[in-house]
């Protein structure tokens, strides 16, 4: 008996017969394509999200930087100001302070002079008397000049003349008296002594 194949053969070459699902499926790639466009299209909006923010923080972040420049640049000229400031007070402090010492001594002294030799005042004028202003270290000095030239002093207050020494190369007053205020200043008791007979012995003949 014969066999017909044609119907076979058909359902062969057919894809939609049966057993057609065993055949590979075509990816349906502009769907794939759409979909990963609307991924894409996600992820830059984000990102352009992402990089406004940025930006923006990036902009707030050298706007407080340049006022901090601003706030350290004021704050290092008000510094300077005030350390000009301080430097002259402390200078104008130092200037007082000294002057303060210097009158505090010049008062010790002349309270000194005043109260236990008033008598050698008048050389205190002409700057005859013995370096110091502390008392322990003054008063034994103007004790021996005036032990030294008390005696002197009284007589050529009596109207007497002191013998003069001679040999003095000075011949005046000034010259006399500056003499004797060299010798006091240097301690030379016996020197200060021979210019002053010298002085009161010119001063008497004038």
């Amino acid at each position: 008996m014969a066999t017909d194949v044609t119907p076979t053969a058909e359902l062969a070459l057919d894809p939609t017969a049966q057993g057609a699902g065993n055949q590979p499926v075509q990816p349906d790639y502009e769907k794939q394509t759409t979909e990963w466009q609307k991924r894409f299209t996600g992820l830059q909006g984000k990102y352009q999200q992402e990089q406004d923010r940025w930006k923006a923080t990036q902009a707030t972040i050298a706007t407080e930087l340049d006022t901090a420049k601003s706030e350290l640049a004021r704050w290092q000229a008000d510094k300077k100001l005030t350390d000009d400031a301080l430097s002259t007070l402390q200078s104008r402090y130092d200037t007082d302070i000294t002057e303060l010492d210097i009158m505090r001594a010049r008062t010790s002294r002349l309270d000194l002079l005043v109260k236990e030799f008033p008598e050698l005042l008048p050389l205190e004028s002409k700057g005859a008397l013995p370096d110091g202003v502390e008392a322990e270290e003054l008063r034994p000095k103007l004790t021996a000049l005036r032990e030294a030239l008390g005696q002197r002093t009284v007589a050529v207050a009596a109207g007497a003349t002191p013998p003069s020494p001679g040999g003095s190369p000075a011949s005046t007053t000034d010259e006399l008296q500056k003499l004797a205020n060299e010798a006091t200043t240097k301690g030379d008791l016996l020197a200060a002594n021979k210019y002053w007979d010298e002085y009161f012995a010119l001063v008497h003949t004038k």
